[in-house]
């Protein structure tokens, strides 16, 4: 086994995967996936999210948003 620094500097497409891949996929997919739901829900009910102009989307594995600025005010 050797130290390879380099390995640090190749192209990062595939470095955010939240729960992995198959084989070795999160055994709490499901418990997230179910507090990502609700804490959506709650976001989306007890508060108003606006946008102060469009911003830029990329997609790769999620959508990633560039220069978003906006604001969250209490409903």
């Amino acid at each position: 086994m050797t130290f390879d620094p380099d390995r640090w500097l190749k192209d990062p497409t595939f470095d955010n995967v939240p729960f992995g891949w198959a084989p070795t996929t999160c055994l709490g997919v499901g418990i997230g996936i179910a507090q990502l739901i609700l804490w959506f829900r709650l976001l989306t009910t007890r508060y108003r999210v606006t946008t102060n102009r469009p911003s830029r989307m990329t997609m790769l594995a999620s959508p990633t948003p560039h220069d978003f600025r906006g604001t969250i005010t209490s409903r």
